[in-house]
Order: C-alpha cells, then sequence, then structure tokens
C-alpha cells in the first residue's frame, strides 16, 4: 500500500477500536437486518462483516457456522477498501476471487453482493453482504437494497456508540463521587484519631496543606505556610531522603508508603513520627497524595514490633500460592496479593481500588439451580456464608482459555463488635483436579461395565452410572459417600446376599473382603442378573472394582420390566427435559387432549396452573380463551382445520398477538401416532426489532419523511392506480431556494435544524394519505391523490407550500428566510410510467427557478 492508504487504514482501525464493537454479544437488531437480506436477495448467506487488521468478525451472520475468518484473500477484505458496491456475479470467472477459499473451499461461493458500512460518514469499519453458491445478475435497484442496508447498519453502529459513551459518562461519574467519599472518609478518619496529623500535596500546583495538628506536632506556628522542601527542612537526612524516594513512588507508581521519621521540631525536639501516605487518582493518573503523621517516640519499641509483624505479614500475604482478596461489603477490593492477579488475569494495577461490581473478567458461576449469574466475587461481599469451597469457571473474552478456580469467602469479624465490617475472599487454582476428575469420569462412564472406586479409608469417592444402574443402587444413597461396610450392610439388609441375618452376613463379606477372597467372584443381584465381579487394590490402600454383566439369556418377563423402566426413565427424562426448556411446550394426543406441558406454557399465555388438566381438550382450552376475549373464532373449526393439516404431515406455524401485548409463535409439529407436539416461543422483542428496521428503511433518518425507496414505491402506486382505475394524482417537485447559504454561512447543525423544521411545514400543507418524501439534499417531493378528480387540490397544496417556506425561520438566535419553489406534473394513465412524470415535474421545478424562483408552475406540453 502507499504511504497514504497506509494512513487512512490506520485511522481507519483507531475508529473501528474506539467503536469496541469487535467480539461484543448477538443483538437481535444485527440478526434482523441479516436475516432480511438473505430473504430480499434469496441468497443463503448473509454476514455484518468487522473488519480488523488480520482477521474479520461476523456481528451477525445467516448461513455460516463461524464466527470469524482470517482477512488476507476475502470478499469482505476487499469490500472494506472500496467506497462503493463491490458486485462480483460469478467469482469462478474474476481474475481477483476466484482463487480464494471461500470460492475454492468446501462452501464454493460463486455469487458476492458487498457493500462498506461506514461510521460517520468517514470511516469504513465493516461491511454488509450477501453470498450465494451460484451465479447472480445483479439489477440497480439491487444496488440500493444493499446500500439501504448499509445505512441501517451504520445506524445501529451509531447507536452502540452512544450506549458506549453514555456508559463511560456514567462510569466517570460513579467514579468522582467514589473518589470524593474517599478523600471525605480519609480526613474523617484522620480527624476523628486523637493525636494524629493530617497533610495533602496536590501535584499539579506543587500546594501542600497541613491540619492544625500536624502544625503543633512540628511545633510550627498556626500561620506557618509549609510546601514540601519547608516540611522536609524539620527532618534528619536520612529521613528526607526515604520520604523523598516514597513520594517519588507515590506520584510515579501509584504506590503508598509508611515511613518511621526522625522529626527536629521548631522548638529543637529531637523525636520520631510515624508518615504515611496514599496516592489519589483522577483518570487513571495520580493528582494528589494525602497522608498522615503521628508521634511514636514513647512506643517506639512497640512500633517496630508492629512495622516487623506488618512485613512478615504482608511477605507472606504476597509469597501465597493461594489468591487473597480484602473486600468491602461495598465491594471495594482493599487488598490483593500477586497470586490472585495472576489467577485472575488482571495486573494488580487494574485490581486496586476496583469494585468487583464493575469487573468484567470473564467469571461465571454454576452453583445456582435457579439460574443465577451473579458473580461469585459480588455474591462474596453480599452473602458470604454461600460462598464457600464454590468452583467457578474463569474465561478470558479474548484470549478464550479457561480455568477452573474454587473460591472461599469469610467476614473478617462475624458479630462486627470492632467495626471490621470486611470479606476475605480465597481463590485457589483447580484447573489440573478438574482436568484430571473429567478424564477419570470419562473412563468411568464409557466403561462396558459397572465401576466403583473406594479411597484408603474404604469411603466411596466415583462410580460410574452402570455401576448403580446393574446392582440397583439409588443415586441418593451413593451421593451421601457411604464407606465399603455401609454399602455391603446396604446389600444385606435387602437380601442381595440372600437369607440370614444381616448384621452377620455383612460382617463376613467384609471378613472375605479383607482377606483377598473376594477379588474376583460372581454374583447374582436381586433381579436376576449374574455379575463378574473383580477388584484390584491400589498402592494407597484404595480399591477399583468392576462389574459386567455376564447373564447368559433373560427371560421374557425380565425384559418387560427392564422395557417399562426404561420407558418409565425416558418418561421422567421427557419431562424434565420438557420442564427445562426455554420454550413454552404443548403435547396432545390424537384425540385432541393435552397429556404433558411445562410452566413457560402457562406464562406465555397467561394461565394459572388450576386451569389445565391432563386429558382436557384443545377446544375447551379455546372456548375457556375466547371467554376472556383472547381467542377469535370459533374453537371448533379451529381445531378441525388445524387436525386436517396435521394429519396430512404438515407442520403448522401460526402467529398469536396476546391481548397484553405479546407476540407469540406457535410451531405444531404431528407425532407418528395422530397427535402432536406445540412449541410456543414469545418473539416479541423479534418483531419489533424487525418493525423498527423496516421503518428505518423506508425513512429519511433527519427529518422523519419517507425516503427515496418509499417515495418511490408510492409513486409507483399512483401509476399503478391510474392505469387500474383511472385515478389520477399529481406530482409536485419542491427545492428549497437559498439553502445552500445558510448551510455556508451558519453551519451544517443550522441546515440541518431547517430541513427539519421545514419538512414540519411540507407536512402541514398536505392531507393524512398524501405522501412527503425528502428525496436527498434540501429536494423534496409531494404526492396528491384526487378526491373524486378535484384536480385544483395540487394547486392549492402548492400555494401553501410556497407561503409556509417563505416564512421566517428562527434557529439558534438566527433569523433565517428562504423560499421554495415548486413543479408540478400530473400521474395519470396515459403519462408513461414514474420516469416521465419525474422529468416533467422537474422540467416544470426549472422554469420557476428560471422565472426568479418562490413560486409553483404546473409542466406543459410544447
Amino acid at each position: 500500500m502507499t504511504l497514504a492508504q497506509v494512513q487512512v487504514e490506520e485511522e481507519r482501525l483507531e475508529a473501528l477500536h474506539r467503536l469496541s464493537i469487535l467480539h461484543t454479544e448477538r443483538l437481535p437488531e444485527f440478526d434482523a437486518v441479516v436475516a432480511n437480506a438473505s430473504k430480499l436477495f434469496g441468497c443463503p448467506v448473509s454476514v455484518i462483516s468487522v473488519v480488523d487488521q488480520d482477521e474479520i468478525w461476523f456481528k451477525a451472520a445467516v448461513g455460516l457456522n463461524v464466527n470469524e475468518v482470517p482477512r488476507e484473500n476475502s470478499f469482505c477484505g476487499q469490500t472494506i477498501l472500496s467506497d462503493d458496491v463491490v458486485i462480483v456475479p460469478d467469482a469462478t470467472k474474476d481474475e481477483k476471487f476466484r482463487d480464494i477459499p471461500l470460492v475454492t473451499g468446501d462452501f464454493g461461493a460463486r455469487f458476492y453482493l458487498g457493500c462498506p458500512v461506514k461510521l460517520d460518514g468517514k470511516h469504513r469499519v465493516a461491511t454488509i453482504c450477501v453470498m450465494d453458491t451460484k451465479p447472480h445478475s445483479v439489477t440497480q435497484a439491487d444496488v440500493e437494497h444493499i446500500k439501504n442496508a448499509a445505512q441501517v447498519v451504520e445506524g445501529l453502529f451509531k447507536a452502540h456508540k452512544a450506549g458506549n459513551e453514555t456508559q463511560a459518562a456514567l462510569h466517570q461519574a460513579a467514579s468522582e463521587r467514589d473518589k470524593a467519599r474517599q478523600n471525605q472518609a480519609l480526613l474523617d478518619k484522620i480527624t476523628q484519631v486523637s493525636g494524629v496529623g493530617g497533610w495533602e500535596y496536590e501535584i499539579a500546583s506543587d500546594r501542600l496543606v497541613w491540619t492544625s495538628r500536624t502544625h503543633d506536632i512540628h511545633a510550627a506556628r498556626e500561620d506557618f505556610d509549609p510546601d514540601l522542601r519547608a516540611m522536609l527542612s524539620f527532618y534528619a537526612e536520612e529521613s528526607r531522603k526515604a520520604f523523598e524516594k516514597a513520594m517519588n513512588s507515590a506520584v510515579r507508581a501509584g504506590r503508598e508508603f509508611d515511613l518511621e521519621m526522625r522529626l527536629l521540631t521548631a522548638d529543637h525536639a529531637d523525636t520520631w513520627v510515624h508518615m504515611t501516605g496514599r496516592p489519589v487518582f483522577e483518570n487513571g493518573i495520580v493528582n494528589r497524595v494525602v497522608g498522615a503523621v503521628q508521634p511514636i517516640a514513647d512506643d517506639k519499641p512497640k512500633q517496630r514490633e508492629i512495622v516487623a509483624s506488618e512485613y512478615l505479614r504482608r511477605t507472606t500475604f504476597e509469597a501465597l500460592r493461594e489468591g487473597v482478596l480484602l473486600l468491602s461489603k461495598a465491594g471495594k477490593i482493599l487488598s490483593v496479593n500477586p497470586a490472585a492477579c495472576e489467577l485472575l488475569g488482571c495486573e494488580q494495577s487494574a485490581l486496586d481500588g476496583a469494585n468487583v461490581n464493575d469487573l468484567d473478567i470473564g467469571l461465571q458461576d454454576f452453583f445456582s439451580s435457579s439460574g443465577d449469574r451473579t458473580s461469585p466475587l459480588q455474591l462474596a461481599t453480599l452473602e458470604p456464608d454461600r460462598v464457600l469451597d464454590l468452583e467457578v469457571q474463569l474465561t478470558k473474552p479474548h484470549s478464550g482459555t479457561m480455568k477452573w478456580l474454587r473460591i472461599s469467602a469469610k467476614p473478617l469479624e462475624e458479630a462486627n463488635e470492632k467495626g471490621l465490617n470486611n470479606v476475605v475472599v480465597s481463590l485457589t487454582d483447580i484447573t489440573n483436579v478438574k482436568q484430571q476428575a473429567a478424564t477419570l469420569q470419562i473412563f468411568f462412564d464409557n466403561f462396558p461395565g459397572g465401576l466403583v472406586h473406594y479411597d484408603s479409608q474404604l469411603r466411596l469417592t466415583f462410580w460410574n452410572e452402570e455401576f448403580s444402574r446393574l446392582l440397583d443402587i439409588p443415586q441418593s444413597f451413593l451421593e451421601t459417600g457411604p464407606d465399603l461396610p455401609e454399602v455391603i450392610q446396604y446389600f444385606a439388609n435387602r437380601g442381595d446376599y440372600g437369607p440370614g441375618d444381616p448384621a452377620q452376613i455383612a460382617s463376613d463379606r467384609l471378613v472375605k473382603f479383607g482377606t483377598g477372597g473376594l477379588n474376583a467372584y460372581e454374583r447374582k443381584t436381586r433381579n436376576g442378573k449374574i455379575l463378574e465381579v473383580r477388584g484390584t487394590s491400589l498402592p494407597d490402600g484404595g480399591n477399583v472394582s468392576s462389574f459386567l454383566d455376564i447373564t447368559a439369556r433373560k427371560n421374557m418377563e425380565v425384559q418387560l420390566v427392564e422395557k417399562e423402566k426404561l420407558a418409565s426413565d425416558r418418561l421422567h427424562k421427557l419431562e424434565a427435559v420438557i420442564a427445562n426448556m426455554r420454550q413454552g411446550v404443548s403435547v396432545f394426543d390424537n384425540h385432541g387432549c393435552i397429556t404433558l406441558w411445562n410452566s413457560h406454557f402457562l406464562e406465555l399465555f397467561g394461565k394459572s396452573e388450576t386451569e389445565i388438566k391432563k386429558g382436557m381438550s384443545l377446544i375447551d382450552v379455546l372456548e375457556r380463551e375466547k371467554e376472556r376475549g383472547e381467542f377469535k373464532g370459533d374453537p371448533s373449526t379451529f381445531y378441525a382445520e388445524l387436525k386436517a393439516k396435521l394429519d396430512a404431515g404438515d407442520v403448522v406455524k401460526t402467529t398469536f398477538k396476546h391481548p397484553n401485548g405479546t407476540i407469540i409463535s406457535i410451531v405444531r409439529t404431528p407425532l407418528p401416532d395422530g397427535g402432536w407436539v406445540g412449541t410456543h416461543e414469545d418473539i416479541t422483542s423479534r418483531e419489533k426489532a424487525t418493525e423498527k428496521i423496516t421503518y428505518a428503511a423506508h425513512h429519511d433518518t433527519l427529518t422523519g419523511l419517507a425516503n427515496r425507496t418509499l417515495f418511490n414505491a408510492r409513486l409507483d402506486e399512483a401509476i399503478d392506480r391510474a392505469e387500474r382505475y383511472d385515478e389520477a394524482s399529481d406530482l409536485l417537485m419542491i427545492d428549497l431556494d437559498r439553502f445552500k447559504p445558510v448551510n455556508d454561512t451558519y453551519g451544517h447543525d443550522v441546515g440541518d435544524k431547517l430541513l427539519i423544521q421545514a419538512a414540519k411545514r411540507l407536512k402541514e400543507c398536505v392531507r393524512s394519505n398524501d405522501t412527503v418524501a425528502r428525496l436527498g439534499g434540501d429536494e423534496f417531493a409531494i404526492i396528491v391523490q384526487h378526491p373524486d378528480g378535484e384536480r385544483s387540490l395540487a394547486t392549492k397544496i402548492a400555494r401553501r407550500v410556497v407561503e409556509k417556506l417563505k416564512a421566517p425561520y428562527t434557529i439558534d438566535g438566527h433569523i433565517i428566510e428562504i423560499s421554495g419553489s415548486v413543479g408540478i406534473a400530473s400521474i395519470a394513465e396515459n403519462e408513461r410510467g414514474a420516469n416521465t412524470a419525474l422529468k416533467r415535474a422537474d422540467l416544470a421545478l426549472y422554469e420557476v427557478k428560471n422565472e426568479g424562483r418562490d413560486g409553483f408552475k404546473y409542466f406543459v406540453e410544447r
């Protein structure tokens, strides 16, 4: 690339990264755009591609199962370099694209149509495109459609950018409030502690402020106005050097300090003080340092002991391999050790003083069966008792790396008698343990028989589902973690080892196990299975045993029992699956009676738990809905028509709008026995998103008037009415006179406001069934329908338009005067199409401008 192109690319990438759109969550508005584009162009693939330096990431996609592709050798990688639409009718015949992977690979792309998406009308940050595996020809209308889609995406990007800016402003405001509260709390603490002086140093102004107690400690006059140099003159040379080094570290690296300094007071006293300092940040930069000073001469040995103890504590704290955080009840991180920073994948500077409620570190928890997604660190400040050996997953958003952590939380003081209202959180990396456990569990789950492991204390630690099934042991019993004697006693109590005293039988059995007499044997289960059991002792004293079903044959009764049990298990599983589905589900039998449903089905249709009963017919359900005004039509007729379609093997899809405003998609799929399964989904958000996109595609974003796309459609409709029903209309083409000088004199902001006011005045000149459109710049158009052949209506409207537009405008304190010129052409049966009407109206408009503007004129055939 040339130097200029490199500079343009750098500016483009900078604008893209400022937008912060890469790798964000999928949104229904973007999904709706690509879905509409795919349908509009009849192409199986449609994507919105965000083009980074080396990769192309898909913000929304239809027909592709990947999230990103390399930028090199790609369609969109070329489109992002173009200011116009890129059209590739057949990629195999295009030298630029015929050898790229999308063409030569499994997908076999042939057709591509793409348009760059600009941000603020300057920087190309993305593309929207459609692709097909067969060639296409492209019309001018197709080009306009893809450009319109790009404008919609640009609008969505602008909305995303505005949201980011709003969030940043809110975060900045919250940060400023936190800093103010922090500073106030520090000053309050200093003034409340007897014998402690306070000081503050403002870096930009080089200004030092002492409290009155600080003056007393230095024996300085109350009117003494110190600076740093004057302050240091009170201290011995070694103390001055230590303070200067600590202050330099506080200002440059944001580090707190805690010193013992030798003080030579103004009245010549030789003593020691405890000096602390803490940097205060603003916008990530240290702007001041606040601190405290306290005499310690009488307690110096004790103080040194405390310092040594604190040093030992801090060294131990930083050397721990376990991560440790100290949190306030409000969620602020008061202290964090290096191990915690490494485990969470964050720099210490990013965690010090941060609030866990604001952190986005990819921490996900799986402890809540109710679907609660509260961050474990947030939960630690709210309910620390719930955070005990909590296993959570941490996934870094950009790298995709994942690790497992065990998190526990404990309040510093349970009774809060000393005011230590903080929480200690510990983090332990258990990734290797989880991976080993997962590997062992896979082996257990895929072993063809039952497997069980007892530890060195003969306590059950692992088992697979086949072990539970073969020996018919309830999962609830296994999950209690019984030891081997308890398991043997369980079998003996239920008669697995034959008749007799269960306690004695279990004791004898356990003795045989200890002598190695039960390393390999066969046993018969109580349901008739013959099992081969093999046990292997482990070096640590534990044991692994396997159970294989070696039954040669089973009688018919056992088979029937097993099948019944299997069917019951499947039914329970089906019920569990249906109960936990996010969609509403209903199952009806071949008689049209409901047999199964979940809570989401009731919630979607606003039904109580008692309203639906098993065996209730669909007709009865609809009758009740009709009584409440929720169903329109005859229930019996609806059921008969639905049953006929289902019996023909058709999947019946309908959309139902509930009186409460919820839009529900209903899909009924026939079952082999003549019944059907209905899935019910709330699609209100999707439908509303589609409506917004449709409106944006047909209206001018500045004035809210119809845009050229909608205007062309309305003009075609007027011509069609003229041809079919001899219903004539008039076309008014309008230009704002002297608009350009307004832009040049007052700027585009004033010009835009003038266009908005002019558009409003045009709307006031017409009826509700007339169309007012902005075609671009200061060019407008009106389509007027004639009621009962009233041909003078266009004249009345044109006269009102001229009068309205010439009235003065007040914008930002400026009085602005413009006028309007109007050209009128008839839209009638014999006028030969839209282009003829547009051309004639333009000719009439041209005559008005030649005659001095500020007027209107009909087109007259010469």
